[in-house]
């Protein structure tokens, strides 16, 4: 009778830790209890003016329902993430996960060789993250990106997804922005060509497009920071960038003296604000408002606001965002913005080494990536924060025109995190709603996006020695790119000087630094 005994609280016990876990590795522990995780993630000032813990957002409120698994968060405040990070990885009191820009703590490389995070990959093949691996089997191109060059996966990303013309990646959210009403006011054709866009300047310096009398109008503003944009007209880079799979630095390229060339003309003939090297947002905006600047490299949300500071004092007022201007040597359009080359932000959700119940954590993290966490994180709750009209998601005025006059991305943060920073697939339908206001922006994204050739670097990722052996060669060149690019600009040197200073470059190594860049790109075409 005792052995019989026995046996039924031994099978008793051996299924309690079936379903419990025994070691903890389980998303339940007995009937009807949740199970708590402990969770360090960083926050921005945008997600900490409307809430101030992750658990007030209604779309966690949403993932513990479902999942029956609720985190104790631990927010740092905003800006001292990395040291606090730091010092809580050090300690070796490590939370069950952590969201973070990973780069900003070591990279990930040097998170799993120290065994502060674990690799994900043996629970990704045992089907442990079905709504996750069901993404990355989708796009086998955010596959590439997402793991690391010996198939590692390390974490669960940002994601941005977006099919376009057969490409995936996200908006294309900058290019050229023309003043349209002085376009139409001088009946000048949108450009194509850098000549023709030199065409339009030119008018806008002698045509009087603000009809004051004054030739005052600045045709183009501009500041040190847009000079890569107008690089990508060459079909190059002012940086390292992937011109079909070779890796390429732009500034000692053949095109990049016509480039140079053309800047400086510029400069000289009055087209460029004058005041370029030191313009801030400040003096940007009140180019604009004194109707003045014709033209800008600009975001699609910076159209928008100008708008909003223009119409009232200056009727008519109307902009458009061009398509990137051709390269003469071939007739193509390139483009060198990342974000229609990475269908991910460099930000994860990692499982620490120090996790307490992986199996929980895992369930909790990938069901962000199902169906219905994607419409809570990125939409908020139903009929609330958004409702369904005609087979589309529309927000609703609890976050278009919010009743406590909450601006948009602080109204919405309340319920989701489609403006805020988290493990999630970001939907590009929230964005359009969520950003778009005016017709302007709609034509420029949609023109910004043709491209015919995306030479960005992709993500590719350098071992610690690259690392070191990169940062030492480039800082010197860099530091050397810029003060002569603006010498150059500004009239102070001639453009041959650039031939000295791809001279010195060759040098200084520039050449070691291309390989290190080639082999990591290689690396990256050769993931699974």
């Amino acid at each position: 009778m005792k052995r019989k005994a026995f046996l039924l609280f031994f099978i008793i016990l051996i299924t309690m830790m079936v379903y419990s876990g025994g070691n903890s590795q389980s998303s339940t522990t007995t009937a009807g209890q949740k199970v708590t995780l402990k969770g360090f993630a960083y926050v921005t000032a945008r997600l900490m003016s409307a809430v101030t813990n992750f658990n007030e957002v209604w779309a966690f409120q949403e993932a513990e329902r479902v999942t029956g698994i609720h985190v104790d968060w631990v927010h740092p405040p905003v800006g001292q993430h990395v040291e606090q990070c730091n010092l809580m990885i050090a300690s070796g009191d490590l939370p069950d996960f952590m969201y973070m820009p990973y780069n900003d703590i070591g990279g990930l490389s040097k998170l799993l060789a120290d065994k502060t995070i674990i690799k994900l990959n043996q629970y990704l093949d045992a089907g442990k993250l079905p709504a996750y691996k069901a993404i990355m089997d989708k796009y086998p191109a955010v596959r590439r990106q997402l793991l690391m060059d010996d198939g590692t996966l390390a974490g669960f990303f940002m994601l941005r997804i977006r099919e376009y013309g057969g490409q995936l990646g996200w908006f294309s959210n900058g290019g050229i922005m023309l003043r349209k009403d002085w376009m139409d006011g001088l009946n000048l054709k949108v450009p194509t060509t850098v000549a023709e866009y030199e065409n339009v300047l030119r008018a806008f310096k002698t045509g009087d497009p603000n009809k004051n009398g004054k030739a005052d109008e600045l045709p183009l503003v501009t500041s040190a920071k847009n000079w890569n944009d107008f690089a990508q007209f060459w079909g190059l880079s002012t940086d390292f960038y992937d011109l079909n799979g070779v890796a390429k630095y732009g500034p000692i390229e053949p095109g990049f003296k016509n480039y140079i060339a053309t800047m400086a003309r510029w400069q000289q003939d009055g087209l460029i604000d004058p005041d370029w090297p030191t313009v801030d947002d400040r003096m940007f905006q009140a180019r604009f408002l004194e109707n003045r600047a014709g033209s800008h490299f600009s975001l699609v949300g910076t159209m928008g606001t100008l708008y909003d500071i223009m119409k009232d004092t200056i009727p008519n007022v109307d902009f458009i965002g061009i398509q990137n201007l051709k390269n003469d040597s071939d007739g193509k359009v390139y483009s060198t913005l990342l974000d229609l080359r990475q269908s991910f932000v460099n930000e994860a959700s990692m499982i620490t080494s120090g996790c307490k119940n992986i199996d929980a954590t895992l369930k909790y993290l990938d069901w962000t990536y199902s169906a219905a966490g994607y419409e809570a994180f990125n939409w908020g709750q139903p009929n609330v924060s958004y409702v369904y009209k005609d087979g589309q998601k529309y927000f609703t005025d609890e976050i278009m025109n919010n009743p406590k006059g909450y601006p948009l991305d602080r109204a919405l943060s309340q319920y989701a995190m489609s403006m805020c920073q988290w493990s999630m697939a970001k939907d590009p339908d929230y964005w359009v709603q969520a950003t778009l206001r005016f017709p302007f922006q709609y034509e420029a994204i949609d023109n910004w996006g043709k491209v015919d050739n995306a030479i960005a670097m992709p993500p590719i990722s350098q071992t610690p020695e690259e690392v070191r052996r990169f940062s030492q060669i480039m800082n010197d060149i860099n530091t050397l790119r810029d003060e002569t690019i603006t010498k150059i600009i500004l009239g102070n040197e001639p453009v041959s000087s650039l031939d000295t200073m791809v001279s010195k470059m060759k040098d200084m190594g520039i050449d070691e630094a291309i390989k290190i860049r080639q082999a990591a790109l290689d690396r990256y075409y050769a993931r699974k």
